[in-house]
């Protein structure tokens, strides 16, 4: 009987150990309470918006799209753009695996559904998560302030390139029921104008935000900007002004231009002044402290930034310096420039 309660006990020990081990917070991994409770933690979750910026580390450039360059290769890339083949009517996916881009490796930064609402998730979960956080009210508010900002650049991409798109700002799980539908370009755009306006509220002044990161400036100026897109006739034709289709465009109004100005006007009066035309023109590519950036990515010595602005030289290098011509400049674009 003595053996069967030592045991039992034995057993109820064993059992009391284990809920207490199993408990235990893993050493290696960090919690969601851990992040959202800690303002260096949040920043650095914060820190992954910033990869939603494109740059022109990629073998065919945006610009090739255009009649600024020639993209040497075809295939899915730029190149079916630029021969009129790929229309707003064709308008699709090229391989299941993408970036954002039309080649499975050549990536332009045209085609970015996947990776835009992707970025949306991680932004809509780190505003709900924040909105409870117990960290200082200043990180906080700063913080807050780039996820809106960076929610109104990643739709204003997207409109400019479908149109009207489903607003999400809730974080869908895998069990939910996703009933959204496409927004109309109207209201798509009132929502990134609300974003940005958050984001205006809650960012810091251009003197005491980090270099790199987002701050007020650089939100009027993605508002300046925005404004003057959809005020223009290809999202506000007077020829058009009730669209059959409010998806692809909005009703046509003069107020859009009126914003447009107040929002242009707005930048100038109040941020103008921290901005001027260096004396160099080479200053842009080379001061990165240039009195022309309003805003820039950033890149770093360190060994993966390095490798990646070695293989931009080795994509954009003409042939007889070794490089692969992946951008080259048109002669249209040789004779307009400003020698």
């Amino acid at each position: 009987m003595k053996k069967f309660i030592y045991i039992i006990t034995a057993g109820l020990l064993l059992s009391a150990c284990a809920e207490d081990f199993l408990e235990k917070q893993p050493l290696d991994k960090m919690s969601e309470a851990d992040v959202f409770t800690n303002a260096a933690l949040a920043t650095a979750y914060a820190n992954s918006f910033y990869t939603i910026l494109e740059d022109t580390f990629t073998e065919a450039n945006i610009g090739s799209i255009t009649d600024e360059s020639w993209y040497n290769y075809g295939g899915s890339s730029t190149r079916i753009v630029a021969s009129t083949f790929y229309t707003p009517d064709t308008f699709q996916y090229f391989n299941e695996s993408d970036n954002g881009g039309l080649h499975n490796t050549r990536i332009t930064h045209l085609n970015i559904w996947r990776s835009a609402y992707k970025g949306i998730r991680y932004i809509n979960d780190f505003l709900t998560k924040m909105e409870d956080s117990p960290i200082a009210d200043d990180d906080k508010k700063s913080l807050m302030g780039e996820a809106y900002f960076f929610r109104a650049w990643l739709y204003a991409n997207l409109i400019q390139r479908y149109g009207g798109v489903p607003i999400i700002k809730n974080v869908y799980q895998l069990d939910d029921e996703f009933k959204a539908t496409r927004a109309t370009f109207d209201d798509c755009v009132t929502f990134i104008l609300d974003d940005l306006k958050l984001a205006k509220e809650n960012l810091p002044a251009y003197d005491k935000a980090e270099k790199g990161r987002a701050n007020v400036d650089i939100a009027m100026a993605l508002e300046a900007r925005f404004t003057l897109i959809v005020a223009s006739e290809l999202f506000n034709d007077p020829n058009d002004p009730a669209p059959a289709n409010p998806l692809t465009k909005g009703a046509y109004s003069k107020d859009k231009w009126n914003k447009a100005l107040a929002a242009n006007k707005a930048f100038i009066e109040q941020c103008g002044s921290n901005y001027s035309l260096p004396a160099k023109y080479s200053d842009f590519w080379t001061n990165q402290n240039s009195t022309e950036i309003i805003w820039a990515k950033y890149f770093t010595n360190t060994s993966g930034d390095a490798a990646r602005t070695c293989k931009a030289q080795l994509y954009y290098a003409p042939a007889h310096l070794g490089g692969w011509r992946g951008c080259e400049p048109t002669e249209a674009m040789v004779i307009d420039y400003e020698m």
